[in-house]
């Protein structure tokens, strides 16, 4: 009786409000606690005195953010492929998409545990920063490595979830991982003395023991799926060759997107210790504000990726323009928030009081920031679930070419302030590039791809 029950639902596509908040509502909760774990990162070591350590978790985040989270393409992948497989009701290819996903993560998460010493190498020549925290920040990222492996397979297995819509199974794994990251945060830093290093330690163990339990999520849910026990071609080349090309898109995308983010931390770092560290303060600000958005990116990812499945485009611009208005409702109230919440944040981050003043000083690009970025956030989410992966490869590196040339004219003039606002602009440019492909993708991704393609049309 369940398992008729999902395939009628799977048949029936549904984009109502309601089902658009009850997908982004969990991610909302979840992503609350990613930023938050950030937070405690540096609170835990915002509190030992001094500028020093919040520099070093900065910049050892910053390493391995480059590095790692610039493979998150595998949860955007994963979802947007799993995501028109359902919608095709073919839950064999469900599961196979996983199993790709997590078999190319783990191998990279290996190769990059084994390329450590190299990584940190250039890093070090590529960081301008003082000996004490490039010292703490190799600690810190020599501990993070151990978990790349579970933490590259952790973003597949959230993709696929997030994909069929199952967004409170990633609620749970996300509550469960950050939850226990953080009581490790103070028990390895507080109770054990570990310093920065114990804040990487606590990652790494926390990636490890979460993967366990979305294994065992993924088992309970592969027998609700319809057609689940038909799995066909899971070492198909043309199957291997879609993932291949989706997931260089988002990698190449993610990369200048990274990369626009270290940017920050690496030009606070030559300014000095104090302005690296509200540097870090205000990207803070802005993961926040990211993950708050995100919720209805991932809903768009979804219900449009399940309608391309069906070819179904009416339903495809109804889900478009609805979470648009949740996105735009989302936008406002996170810049108000901000409005009213500047000196508690600051009281919480950091008893460093030229830090506080340094922060303060930038605190209107935080106000401003989230009514900039929802525009691309959400566009990202649609392009994903349409498939049109090529189009957000090409407007990124576009885009990135235009921040780099405006943060060379504005901060000369204006310091780091012009660096704030060459990054706001960015975001303004993704979306402005991205608006104005929509119509040709959606138009292309409704379109059956040919034998061996992929649904993302060419930017041309």
């Amino acid at each position: 009786m369940a398992q008729a029950k999902y395939k009628q639902q799977t048949h029936t596509l549904d984009v109502s409000h309601r089902n658009i908040a009850g997908i982004a509502g969990p991610i909302l909760l979840s992503n609350a606690m990613v930023p938050l774990l950030g937070a405690v990162d540096t609170a835990v070591v915002g509190h030992l005195g001094t500028a020093e350590p919040i520099g070093a978790v900065a910049i050892g985040a910053l390493v391995f953010t480059y590095v790692v989270w610039a493979l998150g393409f595998l949860r955007s992948g994963t979802a947007g492929l799993s995501a028109r497989a359902l919608g095709s009701d073919d839950g064999g290819e469900v599961i196979a998409q996983l199993g790709r996903a997590m078999l190319l993560g783990g191998a990279i998460g290996v190769v990059l545990f084994l390329a450590q010493d190299l990584i940190w190498l250039l890093a070090d020549k590529a960081v301008d920063a003082s000996a004490p925290v490039k010292n703490l920040a190799q600690d810190y990222i020599t501990a993070r490595f151990w978990g790349t492996p579970a933490q590259l397979a952790n973003f597949a297995i959230l993709g696929w979830f997030m994909g069929q819509g199952r967004t409170r199974a990633v609620l749970g794994l996300q509550l469960f991982l950050n939850g226990l990251n953080m009581l490790l945060d103070l028990w390895f830093v507080m109770g054990l003395d570990w310093g920065v290093g114990g804040v990487g330690a606590a990652s790494s163990v926390a990636e490890w023991i979460t993967l366990g339990l979305g294994l065992l999520l993924v088992k309970g849910r592969i027998p609700q799926l319809p057609r689940h026990e038909h799995i066909t071609g899971f070492w198909d080349s043309k199957k291997w060759r879609e993932v291949g090309i989706v997931n260089t898109d988002l990698f190449v995308r993610a990369l200048f997107l990274t990369t626009a983010f270290v940017w920050i931390t690496i030009q606070g770092a030559k300014a000095g210790d104090i302005v690296l560290a509200a540097n870090a303060l205000m990207l803070h600000v802005l993961t926040i504000t990211a993950h708050g958005l995100d919720g209805f990116a991932i809903a768009a990812e979804s219900l449009i990726g399940q309608a391309i499945g069906k070819r179904d485009d009416k339903k495809l611009r109804l889900v478009i323009r609805r979470t648009f208005i949740w996105a735009i409702g989302a936008g406002v109230t996170i810049a108000l928030l901000w409005v009213l919440g500047r000196d508690l944040f600051l009281t919480i981050m950091t008893n460093v009081e030229d830090v506080q003043t340094a922060t303060a000083a930038l605190w209107h690009w935080a106000i401003i920031l989230p009514l900039v970025s929802l525009w691309c956030f959400q566009l990202d989410g649609i392009y994903i679930g349409l498939g049109g992966t090529r189009i957000m490869r090409n407007a990124m590196i576009i885009c990135f070419a235009a921040y780099i040339g405006l943060w060379a004219v504005l901060t000369p003039i204006f310091g780091n302030q012009g660096l704030w606002a060459a990054f706001t602009i960015f975001f303004g440019l993704r979306a402005l590039s991205l608006a104005l492909w929509l119509n040709r993708t959606i138009t292309k991704s409704l379109t059956p791809a040919p034998a061996g393609g992929q649904d993302a049309p060419a930017h041309s």
